[in-house]
């Protein structure tokens, strides 16, 4: 095994035994060019299934399936309710609906009303993530807002994958960038490139197959370099987080930097720097969101939030602490439910909540309390609008709510806890510690808690050891009072609780340890600030600060109530002013830097600030920021003098000042040009102001919903956007059209001149382009003349077609049509005539005159009647020959019967018949055509003859009711005959094979899709005649995927040799138990005249047998997973009582005897059998079929290796061993080792007196090598030549021969494992010869 390599330790199953991955794609405004971009590049069979979301409009009928269907082969269809997800499908979901998915299929919900927010996409990938856990996988493209940022975090909750279109590539770049800022884009990449990325991250195999827990251990060392870079880096330290979760997190972050092994990744971290981070970012995912798990809430509400506050008098104060609080959301929620309590309560009582986390990225979103629009589906709301401000697209939580919160870096593990806490929240965090960690933690939270105070632990996670201390109040919720309080914690380690004295961003790039550089020049920095009295402050695009040095405070006031961290609102106008103006100056562009000079009047002193203001960006923050610095260059005290007098001058010839003044006259300029417009239109805007004002509510709160209306249309205009490029196509076509139909056309307006002509009017008219305009009377032409000009003045008079057969000058015929040219708004605007040759059908005509004349002699001669009848008269009007003539009848006896002609001739029971037949005549459509069978009595013998008539409508009356028919009458007494021996052969043949549960179909024509089915056919499918066309076509259809391509190769190779009968097993789709197991045969038939091949079969059910060989090979699995585990699990005590046997001897030899000694000796021997027992078990069940690697083996390599391994073996025994030079075979290198080294071992065990002598050879055959290992040992009896192989059988007891029986089993079962055979050729006394072969394989 290699070593530090994650693949070697990754269970042996193909990829395609796992489920197939489903991908969930959010798009909006701008979306559909992406998809299609994706598309175009991704791969049709991938395996994957697609489920598209958009933000699509209820009121139309969406293009998408059409649309997308040009760029995939995948099937592409609109998500119906219960659709079951298949790999290589691609789903879109409907308008007005939301869409999720739920054990493999798809369900639909009503969306919310337009008025309100529809977050489509979170709600899809929120299931998915539910679905699919770790291999969820979310793609975010272009489009407006935030939708699907909530879902992505869901998603990389689970292990999940996200990948986001690049915003310079997007349309719209609002959602992309939304999941960019929260950090969880795992790619960030063009849709062209996803398909590509999104293939190979699947197939890599630390994603692909989950590592096995053998893997665990093996790759410890690996994770634990990793967790230590992390920590001397970062000062993370994860070493008792739970080892599969980071396993997992690990080999995903080496799939996506396309690391081959543990050990390129760790190189890779080492060059990296920034992979630090973003894997910390994995390890360290925090999702949360508000009223997680509102139930729990509840209870918060209505049973801990009042039992706290109801212990607390107005001077005390409630004291909570939320672990691992993230982003905040759950921090907030309980202040929010404390406020609301006590507000409703109109009680005056502090709370303060300390909310720690050790991601710097969740505290500082905390901080701010600034969240996107999709909180309002988290969010009561009653509390939305109570306890939010919204602001253009986020909400900001209240003033009052946030200065009672503390957001803080914490680090439960290493910092000391908070105390009397009345209530600690720590939610979700313990799931993902080790046991001995959990402990620690939940020691440090029960030392911090009051007595009866409070613990909200996540619903799966558990107190452990703790529980004594503590009583459930919510056993569902996970909620505990506190019975037993700690005042004394135990800390085993010293280091435990180092206090940090500086905060280390978790976004710097250089290593932990500060050089001596790096403290020079700080303390440079500091003693230049102190001396220039300066002060820094860096702020962010909304003017929050980041950072500041030096002292502000003397530059900004703190507002009188609530908070802001923006400076402009605490910097005086004097600062105010030039800083906004600059910072607008440098959002233009204009400048790089700017530098100004203000004068600021301070505690009655006149300051000169030179102010410096510049972009500046930071490393892993995506806005922009701006570094301001501030330079007092003097101060001074102003005089009494100068308060009166000079202080106005000094404003007013302040640069800020200066400028406003340039930009207040430029302004002045703009607002007198509209002042005019303005004071005209004055009263009209009064009238109309208090309408407006009324309705302004209504527009307010119709906003967001034209904002969703504004992506609908974006998504609507790309779909008319390929409507107009199909329209380009079709007039293209229509071109191609007039250019390539072989039709001469003119188009003529109403004064008869060319409008425009098909090029094969040339054939008739020598036109040219640029006749176009000209009158038609200037081209006589070889046909028409200026006749033509007269049909079409008629046809445009009389709004009739002209139509006319004429001859050219070559003496060709064409048809002349003339039609009235219609426009759009159906107005005459002159004629389209078309020249249509029927040159060909002229000549068909005289063809047809022969074949009439061929026909009448046929007619004549035909053993059948053709006949019209007359539905008024009934009597025949024509009839090639006497039908009755062969039953005796003269046309003399038919005319004396006169109207008894029916009731004398016809069978008695048949007349009925004949008159239904002929009231089903005068409902017969014209295409269609009525049979009727019925019998005739022989004048003389009265025997019975059959006659079958066929009959359709020749002519019909004015009113539309039939008039004559055209029939055939013909004899059939000897086909009737002929097919009652067949009915009653087929229904023997029939029985057979009903009984056997077996039915026969047809195939007719193995060209075309005509067959025929059994009535057994439809029973053993389940199907009835109107569930299924009867096409072969259909029961290929039928036929499982996965076995279609092997049916149709089998079918086709029957077909080029008839010889080999035609039979497979495969699963064929029943209409009410799904696929089920049928055999079948068949064998084609050619027909010597007609050279058609009929393909004739049966159809046999053979479930049962196929479930019974199932259940056996699950039985045989069972054995070996029941003999695996056996034997692994017996080791250990094995071990136990062997080294504790070892220590008790030693410890004791001295003071036992002799027996005591032997019995010591007997368990050590015992313990050592059945260790070697086990082993030889565990190695037997481990030789399967399934985990074979095969590949080219140089056996002679081989042999040199085994040779070292068994050295010792060789030279204790003086054994001598011949190897002949041996191939190079195809086969698993590790279990032929161990075939060769069995085999090679037992004839050194099992030898004679005599020095043992092993010669190894082999035999090459066409299929196949030979193998041959001989011996001169002990040999073996004849009579357990086949039980030598079986497990268990040992031909010599333990005292003879060590060993336990199944080293001779183990080489069956490789030997069955290559598809060869192992025998043995013995006599006692006189040695043994194993033979095995190896069948030779090639591969690709």
């Amino acid at each position: 095994m290699q070593k530090n390599d994650f693949k070697s330790n990754i269970s042996k199953r193909s990829i395609d035994d796992n489920p197939f991955y489903i991908i969930g794609i959010g798009s909006s405004a701008g979306g559909l060019k992406a998809l299609e971009e994706f598309f175009d590049n991704c791969s049709s069979n991938t395996g994957f299934a697609f489920v598209i979301i958009q933000h699509l409009s209820p009121d139309y009928k969406s293009l998408m399936p059409e649309l997308l269907s040009r760029h995939t082969e995948m099937i592409v269809k609109e998500a119906k309710e219960g659709d079951k997800v298949e790999p290589n499908h691609v789903y879109l979901i409907p308008g007005g609906k939301n869409i999720l998915i739920n054990k493999g299929k798809l369900e639909l919900t009503k969306r919310k009303p337009k008025n309100q927010i529809n977050f489509s996409i979170d709600i899809f990938f929120n299931s998915l993530a539910k679905e699919q856990k770790e291999r969820a996988i979310a793609i975010i493209l272009s489009g407006t807002g935030s939708d699907g940022t909530k879902g992505a975090k869901s998603i990389k909750e689970v292990g999940g994958t996200v990948f986001v279109q690049s915003p310079d590539s997007s349309g719209f770049d609002g959602m992309p960038r939304s999941a960019i800022s929260q950090g969880l884009a795992d790619y960030i990449i063009p849709p062209k490139e996803m398909g590509h990325e999104l293939v190979e991250f699947v197939s890599q195999p630390q994603y692909a197959y989950p590592i096995s827990p053998e893997g665990y251990v093996s790759n410890e060392e690996s994770l634990g370099r990793i967790l230590k870079i992390i920590k001397s880096y970062i000062g993370y330290d994860f070493f008792s987080y739970k080892k599969p979760t980071l396993f997992r997190r690990t080999a995903k972050r080496i799939n996506i930097t396309k690391c081959k092994t543990v050990e390129n990744y760790i190189d890779y971290l080492h060059e990296n720097p920034e992979e630090k981070f973003l894997l910390t970012q994995e390890y360290l995912i925090g999702v949360t969101k508000f009223f997680r798990d509102s139930e729990a809430f509840e209870t918060l509400e209505k049973e801990i939030i009042p039992d706290i506050v109801s212990k607390k008098t107005n001077e005390q104060t409630i004291k909570i602490w939320t672990v691992a609080c993230s982003s905040g959301e759950e921090a907030y929620s309980i202040a929010i439910i404390i406020e609301d309590y006590l507000s409703k309560m109109q009680l005056d009582i502090n709370y303060k909540i300390f909310a720690t986390d050790l991601d710097d990225r969740g505290i500082d979103k905390a901080t701010k309390g600034i969240y996107d629009l999709s909180i309002e589906s988290e969010v009561p709301s009653q509390f939305l609008s109570k306890y939010f401000i919204k602001q253009d697209n986020s909400y900001r939580i209240l003033p009052k709510i946030r200065r009672n919160i503390i957001f803080s870096k914490h680090d439960i593990l290493n910092n000391p806890p908070f105390n009397k806490m009345d209530l600690i929240s720590c939610r979700n965090m313990l799931i993902y510690m080790e046991n001995n960690l959990q402990l620690q933690v939940l020691s440090s939270i029960h030392y911090a808690l009051n007595p009866h105070a409070y613990l909200f632990l996540g619903s799966s996670e558990n107190l452990g050891m703790l529980s004594k201390n503590f009583e459930e109040v919510s056993s569902k919720w996970k909620i505990y009072k506190n019975i037993q309080p700690e005042r004394i914690l135990n800390i085993r380690n010293k280091d435990m609780w180092n206090v940090e004295k500086s905060k280390k961003s978790r976004f710097q790039i250089r290593p932990q340890g500060s050089s001596l550089d790096d403290k020079i020049a700080k303390s440079i920095n500091k003693l230049l600030m102190d001396e220039m009295h300066a002060v820094s402050i860096c702020i962010d695009e909304n003017h929050e600060i980041i950072h500041a040095t030096g002292k502000l405070k003397k530059y900004i006031s703190y507002p009188d109530e609530g908070y802001s961290n923006n400076l402009l609102k605490m910097l005086p106008d004097e600062l105010n002013i030039p800083i906004s103006t600059s910072i607008r100056k440098l959002i233009s562009g204009s400048a790089e830097t700017i530098e100004k000079s203000v004068k600021l009047i301070k505690d009655d002193k006149l300051l000169q600030l030179r102010l410096l203001v510049c972009g500046f960006n930071i490393v892993s923050v995506n806005s922009r920021s701006y570094l301001i610095t501030i330079i007092e260059e003097f101060d001074r005290k102003i005089t009494e003098e100068e308060k009166h007098k000079e202080l106005p001058k000094i404003i007013s010839n302040t640069d800020q000042v200066i400028e406003l003044k340039e930009a207040l006259n430029e302004t002045r300029e703009n607002l007198q040009s509209t002042i005019e417009e303005l004071e005209t239109s004055n009263e009209e805007m009064q009238a109309t102001n208090e309408e407006l004002l009324a309705s302004n509510e209504e527009l307010q709160s119709t906003n967001e919903e034209l904002q969703s209306l504004n992506e609908e249309l974006h998504t609507v205009n790309a779909e008319l956007q390929s409507k107009n490029s199909e329209l380009a196509e079709l007039n293209s076509d229509i071109e191609n059209l007039m250019t390539n139909i072989n039709v001469g056309t003119i188009f003529l307006d109403k004064k008869f001149n060319i409008r425009k002509f098909t090029p094969s009017i040339r054939e008739n008219f020598h036109l040219q382009e640029t006749d176009v305009g000209r009158s038609i009377a200037h081209f006589l032409g070889t046909i028409g003349g200026t006749d033509l000009i007269e049909h079409s003045r008629k046809v445009i008079n009389t709004l009739q077609p002209h139509f006319e057969e004429v001859k050219n000058s070559e003496g060709k015929w064409f048809l002349t049509q003339i039609f009235p040219y219609r426009n759009i708004e159906d107005s005459i605007q002159g004629v389209v005539i078309n020249f249509i040759e029927i040159d060909k059908l002229k000549k068909a005509n005289k063809e047809k005159e022969k074949l009439y004349l061929f026909l009448e002699h046929l007619t004549s001669n035909n053993p059948a009647v053709i006949y019209i009848y007359d539905m008024v008269s009934q009597k025949n009007i024509y009839a090639s020959a006497n039908i009755f003539e062969s039953s005796g009848y003269s046309v003399d006896d038919l005319q004396q019967l006169g109207d008894k002609v029916m009731e004398t001739i016809i069978h008695p029971d048949d007349l009925p018949l004949i008159q239904e037949h002929h009231k089903k005549i005068k409902n017969l459509k014209d295409d269609e055509e009525l049979q009727v069978e019925y019998r005739i009595l022989h004048k003389n013998t009265k025997d019975i003859e059959w006659v079958i008539s066929s009959d359709k409508v020749n002519e019909r009356n004015e009113d539309g009711s039939v008039k004559t028919i055209l029939g055939i009458a013909l004899y059939i007494t000897k086909i009737k005959r002929i097919t009652q021996k067949l009915k009653e052969s087929e229904e023997r043949y029939r029985l057979a094979i009903s009984g056997s549960k077996s039915a026969l179909w047809e195939w007719k024509d193995i060209t075309k899709e005509k067959a025929w089915w059994s009535n057994e056919f439809y029973k053993l499918l389940g199907y009835n005649k109107k569930d299924i066309k009867v096409k072969f076509s259909s029961f290929k259809s039928l036929i499982h995927p996965n076995q279609r391509k092997r049916f149709s190769a089998k079918l086709e190779a029957h077909f080029a040799d008839d010889n080999e009968p035609f039979e497979i097993e495969i699963q064929i789709k029943t209409k009410t138990n799904g696929y089920i197991w049928f055999r079948v045969n068949a064998q084609v038939n050619t027909d010597p005249i007609t050279s058609i091949k009929t393909l004739v079969g049966t159809l046999t059910n053979i479930n049962g047998q196929k479930e019974a060989n199932e259940k056996m090979k699950e039985l045989n699995i069972e054995l070996e997973r029941f003999a695996y585990l056996a034997s692994h699990d017996l080791k250990e005590p094995l071990r136990t009582v062997t080294s504790f046997t070892k220590l008790f001897k030693e410890e004791y030899e001295s003071k036992f005897d002799d027996t005591a000694l032997q019995y010591l000796s007997f368990i050590e021997k015992a313990s050592s059998r059945m260790i070697t027992l086990t082993n030889d078990l565990l190695i037997y069940s481990q030789l399967d079929d399934k985990s074979l690697n095969f590949q080219p083996i140089n056996l002679n390599e081989l042999l040199d290796t085994i040779l070292l391994d068994i050295q010792d073996d060789v030279t204790r025994n003086n054994a001598q061993i011949n190897i002949e030079r041996l191939p190079t075979v195809v086969c698993d290198s590790m279990q032929i080792k161990q075939l060769f080294q069995n085999l090679i071992s037992n004839s050194i065990k099992y030898r004679t007196d005599a020095q043992p002598e092993i010669h190894i050879s082999y035999k090459e055959k066409p299929s196949a090598f030979d193998f041959y290992i001989t011996d001169n040992g002990i040999g073996i009896d004849k009579k357990y030549h086949k039980k030598v192989f079986e497990v268990f059988k040992r031909l010599h007891n333990k005292e003879e021969y060590e060993g336990t029986g199944i080293g001779l089993a183990n080489c069956k079962r490789i030997v069955d494992n290559h598809k060869g055979n192992i025998t043995v050729k013995s006599s006692i006394g006189e040695g043994s010869t194993f033979i095995f072969t190896i069948p030779k394989l090639n591969i690709k």
